[in-house]
């Protein structure tokens, strides 16, 4: 176990974890995929990870998930994003979990420097076995990442249902290959920060769940680092 911030942190599958005085390297990530980190964010609704930066390259990627737990200690996924290498294109692809977004509409918006390049409103697939993941292309070439992070928000109605939002995004990102990123319906654009949205409605009586942990898994990594994490 070790302490990043406060927030209490521990190995997964066969990984090892060293604690520094400014930093966290997480070493021993195979490729099972498995094995990675286990942060305890202690209910933080915002949620930012830095990381020292790092490639994404073939036979390579990095798995986040962020799970909650509701009023009775129930875990939940409430949402999952990764970044690999898709081989057979070659191009580096960044992909969130749609059987855990919204049943109606996800929003993607891509920025630079905080100004929208591009935004854009989908249906879900009606959880279409084929499409279990969105997937965002990016060019072919390295990727170097340096930040993630989610956040949620929530708010009570007045007929006693609730409206939820989840963000989760990739920010820093580098390509070394060029050619921007590229929307699974082929729409191309610019950006540094891939920002995915999903707003749901929760009924009366349903239990809310609260960001409890986010697991980091990465595959044939000799090692990464957390350099910085903040919450709120």
């Amino acid at each position: 176990m070790c302490n990043l911030k406060d927030l209490k942190c521990f190995p997964t599958g066969n990984a090892t974890i060293e604690q520094n005085e400014d930093s966290i390297i997480i070493e021993n990530l195979s490729n099972s995929g498995a094995d990675g980190i286990l942060i305890d964010t202690n209910g933080a609704k915002d949620f930012v990870l830095n990381f020292k930066e790092f490639e994404v390259g073939i036979d390579n990627s990095v798995n986040i998930s962020h799970i909650g737990i509701d009023e009775y200690g129930r875990t939940k996924v409430l949402a999952q994003q990764t970044i690999y290498v898709n081989p057979e294109n070659k191009r580096v692809e960044f992909a969130f979990n749609s059987r855990l977004s919204s049943k109606k509409s996800v929003l993607l918006v891509g920025k630079i420097e905080e100004r929208v390049t591009f935004q854009g409103r989908y249906l879900n697939p009606d959880f279409n076995p084929n499409i279990n993941w969105w997937p965002i292309a990016a060019a072919i070439g390295l990727y170097v990442l340096d930040k993630v992070d989610y956040s949620y928000t929530h708010t009570s109605n007045s007929d006693g249902s609730s409206s939820s939002s989840h963000t989760v995004s990739w920010n820093g990102i580098n390509s070394g290959g060029g050619g921007g990123l590229t929307t699974f319906d082929g729409v191309r654009f610019d950006a540094d920060d891939l920002n995915y949205v999903s707003e749901e409605i929760i009924p009366k009586g349903v239990p809310l769940n609260e960001l409890k942990y986010v697991q980091i898994t990465a595959r044939n990594y000799r090692s990464l680092e957390i350099i910085g994490v903040k919450t709120c």
